[in-house]
């Protein structure tokens, strides 16, 4: 991350994801696509929807 003052604010700082932070979010992001992939590879495109959307909802408290 890089950290500046804020030019409207000195006394805040704004936190930025730097280039390197960058490729190394899309590269973890690349291996949960694959292992993701690979779990639910018997599955069929529909049920492997549903099933992302079951855990999703079970993460972010139970919403519709």
């Amino acid at each position: 991350v890089q950290r500046t003052r804020d030019p409207a604010d000195g006394r805040r700082n704004v936190v930025t994801l730097a280039a390197a932070g960058k490729d190394h979010l899309e590269h973890l992001s690349d291996l949960l696509a694959e292992a993701q992939a690979e779990l639910l590879r018997a599955l069929s495109a529909t049920d492997s929807r549903t099933v992302i959307e079951l855990l999703s909802r079970v993460v972010h408290g139970h919403h519709s």
